[in-house]
């Protein structure tokens, strides 16, 4: 093997065959070869298994009929990094395994693992890595919580699967989840994110449609009820108007009005319901004169807090029975 140092690995040094990775990755990213067991890695992976002794034109039967000097074969879109790290699991190289990985480089590591259909051989590092990521930051950014989610359905953890899903729910902005985010790049679970997409949409209609509602009612002809306890047929507004002014200057001030799309909201679930909970709404109250009515109890606030501790309540749950039993499936793969 004449191979530059840097960028050659021998991992076994009766290897008999050269795996060269990375040589269409571009960027910083260096080409590597991996001196390696063919056997090693066909027993963990079928992929690896089909490919190097079935009939495919990797195979060595191919390279036997070729009468070429060396079995080489090309692995150009890998990570030479991570293939690298996922060599030392297969060969059992004990030392050149991290006791610590970030979010990404486990994302990064356990695709090409479930590419290569080998996943159960992480399943002992795993605890000790997840619990490396939770003492660095015991709540990712919320841009990293997409990896993490596909890490924990790889693995068969039902509870992570369900906290990443509610986070994404609930902390997610806008443009995270619509169609060209980069989100929808990522290895995930089959239809995961349109499904807290549509979930998150839902839920900021029901908030914003108790505010829509409130409006609405606030400004009905006077032939209807009016909002007012004491308000007369075709009486002042007085009492309406100062309520639906200290509402909507709130609203403005917070960037919601006038209202917008449901699909137009940028904000998180959380941010949208903490400015709603917040809002700061003015009543005429009470009054010196004993001959004014006491309007202290035309103040919708209450009405919309009952209102708002219901819509949160009823948020639909983002993963479903059916998921569950898929993950359930999973982990009983990797670990049987």
């Amino acid at each position: 093997m004449t191979e530059n140092p840097l960028q050659y690995v021998e991992f076994d040094r009766r290897g008999d065959l050269l795996l060269k990775v990375g040589t269409e990755r571009g960027g910083n990213t260096t080409e590597r070869s991996f001196l390696v067991c063919s056997n090693c890695i066909a027993r963990v992976s079928p992929v690896f298994d089909r490919m190097l002794f079935g009939a495919m034109k990797e195979s060595k039967l191919k390279w036997q009929e070729s009468e070429k000097k060396e079995w080489v074969v090309d692995l150009p879109e890998d990570d030479p990094d991570i293939f690298e790290l996922f060599l030392s699991l297969c060969h059992a190289d004990f030392n050149k395994i991290p006791r610590a990985l970030p979010v990404d480089k486990l994302y990064d590591l356990t695709k090409l693992t479930h590419y290569y259909d080998m996943t159960q051989l992480l399943v002992p590092w795993m605890h000790g890595w997840m619990m490396s990521v939770r003492d660095t930051s015991p709540e990712p950014d919320i841009t990293m919580v997409p990896q993490l989610l596909f890490i924990s359905w790889e693995l068969g953890n039902v509870n992570m699967v369900v906290h990443c899903a509610q986070r994404l729910l609930m902390e997610s902005p806008g443009s995270m989840l619509t169609p060209d985010s980069s989100v929808y790049e990522l290895q995930l679970p089959s239809d995961i994110i349109e499904r807290i997409a549509a979930i998150r949409i839902q839920t900021i209609q029901s908030l914003l449609n108790i505010i829509r509602d409130m409006v609405g009612r606030l400004i009905i002809v006077d032939e209807g009820p009016r909002w007012c306890q004491h308000a007369s047929f075709m009486g002042p507004h007085r009492c309406e108007s100062m309520i639906l002014g200290s509402l909507t200057f709130c609203l403005a001030r917070a960037g919601l009005w006038p209202l917008p799309e449901d699909d137009e909201v940028e904000m998180t679930i959380l941010q949208l319901h903490k400015v709603l909970v917040n809002l700061i709404i003015h009543n005429i109250g009470t009054t010196t004169k004993s001959d004014e009515p006491d309007h202290s109890q035309c103040n919708p606030k209450e009405y919309m807090m009952s209102r708002l501790r219901e819509t949160m309540m009823e948020i639909s749950i983002p993963i479903t029975d059916v998921q569950r039993k898929q993950i359930a499936e999973q982990l009983k793969g990797i670990t049987s």
